[in-house]
């Protein structure tokens, strides 16, 4: 069966997103199936390629702020007048509801996408098309081929689901309830349609009756075997207990300042490592000694830095319904995982409740709070869960795990 992947980002620019896609791929392929990767890119630099043995192509959408940097990054292949253009459209559909207008207008990059898939699908007879997406455009481009008379009923096409950020901060009210009307579309129009346990509790309950026999909810398969291409470079101190928080940080919901005002008081022997972007205001005005500034790095340093670090550090947002994906990354270094949570019923508890090594700190009181996280550090540091034990306790978080259930879909 052939197989093709449209997604976000994937090669040289990977996401969380690009990271699933990439471990679903593999698995695929090793059930016997033949998989291709489509990705949207900012960049004309980026060339068609093959990555781990999965041919990936690549069609050009424009991310850019100003025509100017639209134009620099094009190498001048595209001219001052069509990048002001594009990047105008670009900035107005979004701003009216994230990737389609109030009027139901498509905007050019749902067009790119379509455009391309539909070459692609042409060009190497695919059976299946899905698209792993936060952005909705890959989504309404795929909805828009299932309707066509071209593809009905000769090929399939689904949906997964990746991260309901979109619709929490990016959409505004407005913009909510627009992509609302649209993903309604979309399931109905594609043959699947996988949705997270965390999204299912923000969806309407008459939209997931009416669409049962199609949507189905999916553990995010992000626990896989640690695959590490190189030292991090980080000189970790092993005088002390080195805790580390890789990721993205938000002043509005998903704010670091209880977690520093915990670790300013433990142990003088413990260190916090804070790696991504985002508050660096925030962090600045705690850094010290016992607390670093490490700034962004690539998903395959923060591997390394994830098995050279004595314990990691999540820290979930205020919202139901995001659970950050890194936890489950986080469980298959088999290393004790401190996780933080701003509100009662937090999502990751389901999660970090079974996993032996985890300490859950709810925000209570910050001096009963860097005592737990002292007394934790110091008896756990050095104790860890082999990947196979970590494998069994989350066997539905893997990748083979949802490969199976797609082609019991698609066979």
């Amino acid at each position: 069966m052939k197989i093709l992947f449209v997604t976000e980002r994937y090669y040289p620019e990977n996401d969380a997103t690009a990271l699933v896609v990439q471990l679903l791929c593999e698995e695929l392929q090793n059930r016997k199936q033949e998989v291709h990767i489509l990705s949207v890119t900012g960049s004309k630099k980026v060339e068609d390629c093959v990555v781990n043995n999965i041919p990936a192509f690549h069609v050009f959408s424009p991310t850019f702020a100003s025509a100017r940097a639209y134009v620099n990054e094009c190498d001048g292949v595209v001219s001052r007048a069509s990048a002001m253009i594009d990047v105008a459209v670009n900035r107005i559909s979004k701003k009216l509801a994230y990737d389609v207008s109030s009027t139901g207008v498509i905007n050019r990059d749902v067009t790119k996408i379509e455009r391309k898939i539909r070459e692609l699908i042409n060009e190497h007879g695919y059976d299946v098309v899905i698209t792993a997406t936060a952005a909705f455009s890959k989504a309404v481009a795929l909805e828009s081929l299932a309707r066509s008379k071209e593809f009905r009923g000769k090929v399939k096409f689904g949906l997964i689901e990746t991260d309901p950020y979109v619709e929490n901060i990016a959409s505004g009210m407005k913009g909510q309830r627009r992509r609302a009307r649209i993903k309604r579309g979309v399931y109905e129009a594609l043959d699947f349609c996988y949705i997270t346990p965390q999204m299912e509790r923000g969806l309407d309950g008459a939209v997931t009756e009416k669409y049962k026999d199609r949507i189905q909810t999916y553990e995010f398969p992000k626990l896989s075997p640690p695959v590490i291409s190189s030292p991090s470079g980080i000189e970790f101190d092993r005088e002390y207990i080195n805790c580390v928080y890789l990721g993205m940080l938000d002043a509005s919901y998903r704010n670091p300042t209880e977690i520093l005002e915990r670790f300013k008081n433990v142990d003088k022997k413990i260190r916090l490592y804070i790696f991504g972007y985002g508050c660096e205001q925030i962090v600045s005005e705690y850094a010290c000694e016992r607390i670093i500034m490490g700034g962004s790095v690539s998903h395959d340093r923060a591997s390394a830095i994830c098995a050279e670090a004595d314990i990691l550090l999540n820290l979930n947002s205020t919202m139901h319904n995001m659970l950050p994906s890194k936890l489950l990354e986080y469980f298959s270094y088999g290393k004790p995982v401190i996780n933080f949570s701003y509100i009662n019923d937090c999502p990751s508890l389901k999660y970090t409740q079974k996993y032996p090594l985890c300490l859950n700190i709810s925000m209570g009181d910050r001096a009963d709070d860097s005592r737990k996280i002292e007394e934790f550090a110091i008896s756990k540091s050095k104790a860890s869960i082999p990947i196979s034990e970590v494998e069994k306790l989350f066997s539905d978080c893997t990748p083979g795990c949802l490969a199976k259930s797609i082609l019991s879909w698609i066979q």
